[in-house]
């Protein structure tokens, strides 16, 4: 289910920057829980930041508890999160009260720009994992005491997709920034003529890559995988086959 918030904005040229920022701040003063204490001026996270699919240089690792990482390397068991149950967390590292809340998109291609305030689409499994090593503190922060590394991230995510029959898989940088606001690039075949549950993904799978700015410490690269219908709770899925596509660290 989707709700859209403001209305729906369709302009026949490109904006400049300064345009940008001045209808992003005009479509969250108009949004519910996006509302509160926004500028004049908004410069949206930007999708290509995302990197989607897009294997980093740096390692992937995936913290937890010492006996759930004995568990998967035993049987493949893995603990797949929601958006929702991530905002109804009240632990400080992993809940994020922002998760599920609506999230501006500007939508752009040649000579064409779209742009809306949209809330729902839940329809994602997630997985967090973290860019690099883990410090100390950061595992501390967390309460985690082992993780491994996810040395091939294209495999591990075909592998979960395929275990729990998703319709798309992606991975990708989340981005962090101090407003739920996304601006991405637009298919030529795109078009507000027919408005439905395609139209809030006018820029791809990047809006489920948006976090508050106080989570940037995270450097969270996350896996989703997109279901026919919206999900609620947290799965637990056994995929011994994402198991040859890791590798035990601590």
């Amino acid at each position: 289910m989707y709700t859209m918030w403001g209305g729906i904005t369709e302009i026949h040229r490109n904006l400049s920057e300064q345009e940008i920022a001045q209808l992003t701040s005009w479509l969250l003063r108009r949004t519910p829980r996006l509302n509160t204490s926004v500028p004049k001026l908004v410069e949206p996270a930007k999708e290509a930041d995302i990197r989607l699919n897009e294997v980093p240089r740096q390692k992937i690792t995936k913290m937890g508890a010492r006996e759930h990482v004995d568990r998967f390397f035993d049987d493949g068991t893995l603990r797949l999160g929601t958006v929702r149950d991530f905002a109804r967390q009240e632990h400080n590292e992993i809940g994020d009260g922002q998760e599920d809340a609506p999230i501006v998109i500007i939508g752009e291609r040649i000579g064409y720009t779209a742009a809306g305030s949209f809330e729902g689409g839940h329809e994602h499994y997630v997985f967090c994992t973290f860019l690099g090593e883990p410090s100390v503190e950061i595992l501390e922060a967390f309460e985690y005491d082992s993780y491994y590394e996810i040395t091939d991230p294209a495999g591990f995510s075909n592998a979960v997709g395929n275990a729990i029959g998703s319709r798309h898989a992606d991975f990708g940088r989340c981005v962090y920034a101090p407003y739920r606001a996304l601006q991405g690039l637009v298919a030529d075949s795109f078009t507000m003529r027919r408005i439905d549950h395609r139209t809030m993904e006018m820029v791809g799978e990047g809006r489920n890559y948006v976090k508050s700015l106080p989570y940037v410490h995270q450097k969270e690269l996350r896996f989703t995988w997109r279901m026919k219908m919206e999900v609620g709770a947290p799965r637990l899925v056994k995929c011994p086959e994402a198991i040859q596509f890791a590798k035990r660290i601590d």
